[in-house]
This record gives C-alpha cells, structure tokens and sequence, in this order.
C-alpha cells in the first residue's frame, strides 16, 4: 500500500516540473512581449486554456493550450479508478466480491464507489433483555442466555406438564397444576371398558372398542369387571313358517317353509277375486261374492245395458234411446200412451171426447185429465130447473149439478129444501143453542142452555131486604137494590189533611199525621 502511494507521488512531481518548465518559457515570452503576443502561438497564459474539464489541468504551453488528465489514485479492492468529468470525482469498481474482507466476524465488510473499502463495527442487540450480547473476532456475535431471567411465559417451560409456567417481573414461576396427572396410573378408573390414559398432563379416558373377529352370530359388549364380552344373537323373525339358522360369515338366515302361512299377506294369490286367509297354518281362498275379473262375468241378458268389470265390480250403463219395458218409456207427458216397442220407446198422444154445451177439450200433460172450455152460454145450458141444487161448469166434467146446503147453522131450526120453493128453516119450539137464547130477565137466576134446552135456576144473589145482604164486615153498608145486595165501604173522611181516616169495628177512627211536611 505504502509502495502503491509512492509511486503516485514520483510521477506526479514529474509531469509537475515538466509543465512548469513550460510555463516558465510561456511566462518568460509574455513578459517580454506581453499575453496575446506569443509567436505564432494561441495563447500567452494559462488563464486563457480554460477547458472546463474538471478531470485535467489546462496550461500554455509554447503558445499552445495544452490539458492533462489528472490520474485517480489506486485504492484497494478498486485498481487506479476513472474520474467523471461531470463532477471530478474517481469512481471504482469492485475488483472481488471479497477483497474488503478483514477476516473480522465482527466487522461489516463493505465497498463505496468513492471511497473503497470500508469495515464498520457490528451491532450485537437481539432486543433481548435475557440475553448477554458480545462479539468474538472469529465466531462474531453471541447472546447468552441470563440464567433464571424472562422475558415472556415461553421462556419459563420446564418440560413438565403438571405446572403452570409464567413470567413475573422477569423471573420464571412453575406452579403446580391441582388435579395435574404424569402418569396413566393416576387416570385408572377401575373400568375394564375405558382405556385409561395421562395425555399433556390431562385425564382421557376413552371406551374400549370390543369386536366380534367377524363373527355375525354373535354381538360383542363390555363388562365393567370382564371386559369385553359375547353373547349370540338371536334368529328368531317371529315367523312360524321360517327355519332360523346362523352362519358365522353372513349371519341369521330365515329360510321360508313351503305350504306354511302364520298371516293372511302369506296367503296372496294374485287372484283379486278371493280373499286370502290363514287358517291354522294353511292358506284358504274364498271367493268374493259379485267380484269380477272380465266383461263376460258381467252379462246381465238386458240389451238395453253395457256390462263391463271396472275395478273388479260389475258397472250397467244403460244404452241411451233403448228400452226393455214400458215402464222405462215415461215421457212424463199424461197425455201421451208410452209403450216399448223392439227395445225403442214410442208415444201415442190421447184425445178427449167432446161434452155437452158445446165443450172441446184438451189433455193436460200434467194429469192426463181432459179440460174443458164450455161455449159463451153454457149458464143457460147446463140450468136443470131445480132450486135445490147449483148449476156449475167443471172443467174436467163439464155441466155439474151440486146440491144446496140448507144449513143455516141453527141447531134450533129444521133445515130442509123444495125443488120448487129452495130452502125451508122452520124454528124448533123450547129449543137452545146458547144460554143468550134462555134469558127469563129474573135476576134472581142463572139461565143456562143445556142439550138444546133451557135451564133457570136460582142464583141465590137475590134479596127481598137489607138484612138479606149482612157480609160480616162492619165496615160496609148492605143494601138490597132492586133484589139485589149492595155492599158499600163506609165513608170516614173527615175532609182534614193531618188526620189518618180508618174504619175500625164498624166505627170510624181519626189519628194525627206527623205534619212537619205541610
């Protein structure tokens, strides 16, 4: 390195004395002649060989500007350098990724453009505060950790886990775990059906699984005391008509036995016209009455019907128009004779026969009964001269001849009735119908009709005197007016407002009011 600057140096002190040997003669003929006189040159002074290089050094030389570069120092790691004439500065390049390196574990090797090589001091901080930071010049950087310190609850793990590990202030607390188990022993229940393990410090108990080694006629559980246990299954379908049996690879078998029936579902014979039983073991099929399985089942011999087997019941639908008997002709017409005649129906209308008086008549569809209409001076026509009877058109009879009613609803006249004179009611002598009928006007008796006669009989109201109509109360008047008995109360106003009147054993009896609302 020393030998590398020294060299630099001589060659510098060189080109310096060369320039300024030069200048001196520059110098020497401007002093003479003065700047801008030198002959046939370009220039008197340097002043006037500004290059603008920040790179070289502009001089006069013999009249002529001349400019030298101006070497870059060698430095290690980056050769001699190249100056940029931009700013005139040297830059270098790297020669070797690790031409730097000072063999320092606790050095930064690093390489500047500008300034070469560089070895910073390196920064041994984990940002622990358990750790002691220190740097060895071979291994570099080492933390260690401070016994008994922490930082977080991680640090104060101590691989066992029955206790709670936490960081107080720095230092580790390991408390034990109440309830806390090391060993599978401390889980053990008593149960031969649980396996019984310590997992992390924790009881699990998990069920013991028991198999049946692929045997299907058996099932596997677990005892308590014993263990896992087996026990065979059972084959029984409940069924009668079924062998049960077991096969160690598939299991219960359930073999039908022929012939055999235990329910009625056993018993289907694909006929839907029987019904299917089981009766002591064995299937019987009984026919179902009026069931049917085709059309021709259905033939009723009525050609005025199509027979089919819908759903296994016969179904008649009469064929519209056609007929096997009058009785199915009925237009609903009375005036019309309905007769089946060849299975069709035919309808022959009814005339009416003329009446006396000139009558026509017509059927009414109604009642097959001829009405009549009679001719404007059927009165005249159909009087038969006789006053005992009425004379009237009937409209289904023509002239009708009723007999009077000569009743007069008198029970006490004889009612009767002259083809010459009409009716005759002759009173009956001594004959009721109503007590009104048997008034003798005597008070003195009740008058009453009685089976169409009269009755008057004494009342024993009547009186001949006052003393005949004495009523026991002293405080009436009795009288006998007009044969009969008066009974009038005996007056004992006294005309005063405070007094209260009362009739008392046939006196008359005054007391005072209380008059305070007078």
């Amino acid at each position: 390195m020393k030998l590398s600057l020294l060299f630099v140096l001589v060659i510098l002190s060189t080109l310096l004395i060369k320039t300024y040997a030069e200048t001196e003669q520059v110098e020497l003929f401007g002093e003479l002649f003065g700047c801008g006189h030198a002959c046939g040159g370009s220039c008197a002074c340097d002043s006037e060989c500004n290059s603008n290089n920040p790179c070289g050094v502009s001089k006069c030389v013999n009249g002529k500007c001349s400019t030298t570069t101006i070497p870059c120092p060698s430095m290690k790691c980056g050769g001699k350098g190249t100056c940029n004439p931009k700013d005139g500065k040297c830059y270098y390049d790297q020669s070797s990724d690790n031409c730097c390196s000072d063999n320092n574990a606790c050095t930064i090797d690093d390489f500047d453009s500008c300034k070469g090589c560089s070895n910073k001091p390196r920064v041994c901080d984990d940002r622990n505060p358990c750790t002691f930071d220190s740097c060895s010049n071979s291994t570099g950087c080492t933390y260690t950790p401070i016994p008994g310190c922490c930082s977080e609850n991680c640090d104060c793990d101590d691989k066992n886990d029955c206790t709670e590990d936490n960081c107080y202030g720095g230092k580790c607390s390991n408390r034990p775990i109440t309830g806390c188990c090391s060993s599978d022993s401390q889980c053990n229940r008593g149960s031969a059906c649980t396996i019984d393990r310590c997992v992390k410090g924790k009881c699990v108990i998990s069920p013991k699984s028991c198999s049946t080694n692929g045997n299907k006629c058996v099932t596997s559980s677990c005892d308590n005391t014993y263990g896992c246990v087996t026990k065979p299954i059972s084959c029984n379908d409940n069924n009668a008509c079924t062998y049960d049996s077991c096969s160690n690879s598939t299991g219960c078998t359930n073999t039908p036995i022929p012939g055999c029936c235990s329910e009625n579902c056993d018993c289907d014979d694909n006929n839907s016209c029987t019904s299917d039983s089981c009766q002591n073991g064995k299937c019987v099929f009984t026919p179902i009455k009026n069931c049917c399985s085709g059309d021709n089942q259905c033939s009723t011999g009525n050609k005025c019907s199509n027979d089919r087997c819908v759903r296994n019941k016969c179904v008649s639908t009469p064929i519209f128009g056609c007929c096997s008997g009058d009785n199915e002709c009925s237009d609903g017409n009375k005036c019309t004779t309905d007769r089946c005649v060849n299975n069709k129906c035919t309808y022959t209308p009814s005339y009416c026969n003329p009446l006396a008086c000139g009558a026509s008549g017509r059927c009414n569809p109604f009642d097959g009964q001829c009405d009549y209409t009679p001719d404007k001076d059927f009165e005249k026509c159909c009087e038969d001269g006789n006053k005992c009877t009425t004379s009237k058109w009937d409209g289904r009879k023509g002239c009708t001849h009723v007999p009077k009613s000569c009743n007069d609803n008198n029970a006490c006249t004889y009612d009767s009735c002259s083809n010459s004179t009409g009716c005759t009611n002759t009173p009956i002598p001594g004959c009721c119908t109503e007590d009104c009928n048997c008034d003798d006007k005597n008070p003195c008796t009740n008058d009453s009709c009685f089976n169409g006669k009269c009755q008057n009989k004494p009342n024993g109201l009547c009186c001949s005197g006052n003393g005949d109509c004495q009523d026991g109360d002293e405080c009436t008047i009795d009288t006998c007016v007009a044969g009969r008995c008066q009974h009038a109360k005996m007056n004992c106003d006294d005309g005063l407002r405070c007094t209260n009147d009362k009739c008392v054993a046939g006196k008359c009896v005054y007391t005072c009011k209380d008059c305070d609302d007078y």
